[in-house]
C-alpha cells in the first residue's frame, strides 16, 4: 500500500483481515507501518495518492504520476492497483510506462468505509490484468466485479459523485422554495421518496452544501473536461449560492 491516508489507510486495515502480510509506506512518518523498499517487495501495490482540485477545476495527478515514474525507475514487476480518482483521459496522455497498471477507484462513504470495502455493492476494475484483482478480494462474490476500459472506470467514478452533488443541490433548491412559501421540505421531498423518483443518500433537507475532499473536486474536473455541460454547471452554481447564503446567515 502506498498512500496511507483515509481511503488507503481503510483499504489497508481491511487487507488485513484477510491477508497475511499486508504492508504500508506513507510520505507521512507517522502513518508509514513499513518502508518503501519493504512495500515494493509485494507482489501488488495498492497507490492511494490524493488528486486534488487544481485552480483550473482538473485534478493534479502529480503525485500519481511521481510514483509511476518511481516504480518504473525501481524496475517493480507486480500488479500497480490505482485507487486515487482520475481525471478524465489520464490513460490517454500516460506514456508507454513498463507496469502492470490496475484502475480500480473506491466508492466509499466516510461514515461507513471499513463495511463498504469489506462488502461493497460493485467493484469497478480495467486494465489488462484487471481480473487479478479478484484473487486479491477473493472473499467477495465473483459476480460483484465489472470489468470495463480504463476510459468507462474513470467516468464511473466521477459521474457518481455528480450525481451526489446533483442530489444535493436539487434538495438545497427545493429547500428554500418550500421556505418561500413556509412549507415542510420534509414533507415535499417524503413524497417523492415514496413515489420512487428520489432515494437517500444525499436527499435530506437541512444538511446544507456539498464540501469535502470529493464532491467538490470531482464535479469540476467534469466541469472543466466538458464546459458545455450545462446542468453539471448548474449543480455547483447552485451549491455555491447556498454556500454563500449559508457563510452570510452566520455572519449576521
Amino acid at each position: 500500500m502506498i498512500g496511507l491516508g483515509a481511503v488507503g489507510g481503510t483499504i489497508y486495515k481491511v487487507l488485513k483481515l484477510y491477508h497475511e502480510d499486508i504492508r504500508g509506506y506513507d510520505i507521512l512518518p507517522e502513518k508509514s507501518k513499513n518502508t518503501l523498499d519493504e512495500v515494493l517487495e509485494c507482489e501488488a501495490i495498492f497507490l492511494c495518492v490524493p488528486t486534488k482540485g487544481m485552480d483550473n477545476g482538473r485534478l493534479d495527478v502529480t503525485d500519481i504520476i511521481s510514483n509511476l515514474g518511481y516504480l518504473v525507475q525501481r524496475k517493480y514487476r507486480g500488479l500497480l492497483i490505482i485507487k486515487s480518482t482520475l481525471p478524465v483521459g489520464f490513460f490517454y496522455s500516460l506514456p508507454n510506462y513498463d507496469l502492470d497498471v490496475i484502475y480500480s477507484p473506491e466508492f466509499l462513504y466516510s461514515w461507513k468505509a471499513i463495511q463498504d470495502f469489506i462488502n461493497p455493492k460493485f467493484v469497478v476494475s480495467s486494465g489488462d490484468k484487471a481480473t487479478e484483482l479478484v484473487k486479491i478480494l477473493y472473499w467477495l462474490p465473483i459476480e460483484k466485479f465489472y470489468i470495463v476500459s480504463h476510459e468507462t472506470a474513470i467516468l464511473i467514478k466521477l459521474i457518481m459523485n455528480c450525481y451526489a452533488s446533483l442530489k444535493i443541490s436539487f434538495v438545497n433548491e427545493i429547500e428554500e422554495i418550500c421556505d418561500n412559501q413556509k412549507v415542510d421540505p420534509f414533507t415535499v421531498l417524503e413524497f417523492l421518496k415514496l413515489d420512487g423518483r428520489m432515494s437517500e443518500p444525499y436527499s435530506t433537507p437541512r444538511r446544507g452544501f456539498y464540501s469535502g475532499t470529493c464532491l467538490p473536486k470531482d464535479i469540476r474536473e467534469i466541469i472543466s473536461s466538458f464546459p458545455e455541460s450545462i446542468l453539471i454547471k448548474a449543480v455547483d452554481e447552485v451549491n455555491e449560492k447556498i454556500k454563500f447564503k449559508q457563510k452570510s446567515r452566520n455572519l449576521e
